[in-house]
C-alpha cells in the first residue's frame, strides 16, 4: 500500500484527541499509513496528553499557532515509531539548518535553537495502530516554555515548508521500504 501524504489548508486546533486510530480516514478519506499536515492552536488538557511525564509534572501544552503533523502506521510498534519520529525530526532539522543562520540543533525529537524549543512531539499506540504527533510553533509568545517559531527561523512560507517536509518523509518511508524487499536470503 502507498504512503499517503496531505496538507490540510483548513485550520484545525489541536488538543491531542486527534491522536486517535484512523484520525487521517475519518476526517479526511485517507486510509492506511499516512503523514498529515495542518496548521492550528495546540492546547492539550491533562485528560488528552499522551506523554506521562508531562502528567507527572503537570505541563501545560499551549502554542497560539503551530504546524502540526500526524502520522499513522499500521505495524503496530512503537518502538518503530518513535524510530520514524527521530527521523522525522531529522529532516526537519535538516531543512531548517539549510534556511537559517541562527544555530540549530535536535536532541531526540525535540527541536532547538540555543535554548529555545521549536517543537512538540510524542508517538503513542492506539490498538490498531501507532502514532506520532509533531508540531512547531508559528507563533512563539505565550507558550508556557521560552520558545522560537519558524518564521523566527527564516521560514515565513510555512505551506510551502510543510509540503517539503511531507514530501522528503514520504521519500524516506518509501526507500526504506524499497530497501528493505530488495535483500535476497543467503
Amino acid at each position: 500500500m502507498e504512503f499517503k501524504i496531505k496538507y490540510i489548508q483548513d485550520e484545525i486546533d489541536y488538543d491531542g484527541s486527534q491522536l486517535s486510530s484512523h484520525f487521517a480516514y475519518k476526517n479526511f478519506n485517507i486510509n492506511g499509513d499516512s503523514l498529515i499536515g495542518f496548521c492550528g492552536k495546540c492546547n492539550i488538557p491533562e485528560a488528552n496528553m499522551a506523554d506521562l511525564e508531562d502528567v507527572i509534572e503537570k505541563e501545560q501544552i499551549y502554542s497560539s499557532l503551530m504546524l502540526h503533523f500526524i502520522g499513522e502506521f499500521f505495524f503496530n510498534n512503537l518502538y518503530e515509531v518513535v524510530l520514524y519520529q527521530r527521523i522525522f525530526a531529522s529532516i526537519i532539522k535538516d531543512e531548517i539548518t539549510k534556511i537559517t543562520t541562527r544555530p540549530f540543533h535536535r536532541d531526540g525529537d525535540d527541536l532547538f535553537s540555543k535554548d529555545k524549543k521549536l517543537s512538540i512531539s510524542i508517538a503513542c499506540p492506539t490498538g490498531t495502530s501507532v502514532m506520532f504527533h509533531f508540531a512547531m510553533n508559528i507563533e512563539s509568545n505565550h507558550t508556557p516554555v521560552d520558545t522560537i517559531s519558524l518564521p523566527e527561523l527564516g521560514i515565513d512560507n510555512i505551506h510551502e515548508f510543510a509540503w517539503i517536509i511531507l514530501k522528503k518523509f514520504k521519500n524516506e518511508i518509501e526507500r526504506a521500504e524499497y530497501a528493505k524487499c530488495k535483500v535476497r536470503l543467503k
